[in-house]
């Protein structure tokens, strides 16, 4: 009896997901700018952060925008509780973007303060969704022992900057071929009218 040779399956190699969910792509420009509070001093602690060459060039693509020049912060961190923390502190920063008339890159500085309470995931979650409108300080949830600050600092970046950046002397000029259209006068309109009665 002829023995059939042996089948043996293909290797099946798992997809890697290329697309990253909205929460990676918030956080990731920024990712390395964490505070943990294990090291954290009872008095707190005074940080300072300034963007690198990578960090820009990764901003610059999720705010889709020409380019990040410089971006630095200043941020204070305090234990307010057990597993509370407040983050406050102010950025500045230089960016390219384009002008909505000539599309030419328009350079641009930014800036803005940041507030932000941090606490467990699960405490946010039991809040059932009561809101003080008198505190605009954003609640976010720590990752574990890390808070990341990153993420509140590029939502306030991209919060700061121009929706329409548009250059100071930038016209609006429409095509040659573009041929003006202006509605009928109304007597124009009349006199036609009389025309027909008359035939």
């Amino acid at each position: 009896m002829t023995k059939l040779p042996k089948v043996v399956p293909p290797k099946i190699v798992p997809k890697i997901a290329l697309v990253k969910s909205a929460d990676e792509r918030l956080a990731s420009p920024l990712a390395l700018w964490i505070i943990d509070t294990e090291s954290l001093p009872e008095k707190g602690k005074q940080i300072t952060r300034t963007a690198s060459a990578e960090e820009c060039k990764a901003l610059a693509v999720a705010l889709d925008i020409l380019g990040v020049n410089t971006l630095a912060a200043k941020a204070y961190t305090i234990r307010l509780a057990e597993s509370h923390y407040r983050v406050s502190g102010s950025f500045e920063g230089e960016v390219v973007q384009a002008c909505v008339v000539t599309l030419d890159p328009l350079v641009n500085k930014v800036s803005g303060n940041f507030s932000a309470e941090f606490r467990p995931e699960s405490e946010i979650s039991e809040d059932n969704g009561v809101i003080d409108i008198n505190d605009d300080t954003e609640i976010e949830a720590l990752d574990g022992n890390v808070i990341n600050f990153g993420r509140v600092v590029f939502e306030e970046l991209a919060a700061s900057l121009d929706p329409y950046p548009r250059k100071a002397d930038a016209e609006f000029t429409p095509p040659a071929d573009v041929v003006e259209v202006k509605p009928p006068s109304p007597f124009s309109v009349l006199a036609q009218l009389k025309n027909k009665e008359k035939k």
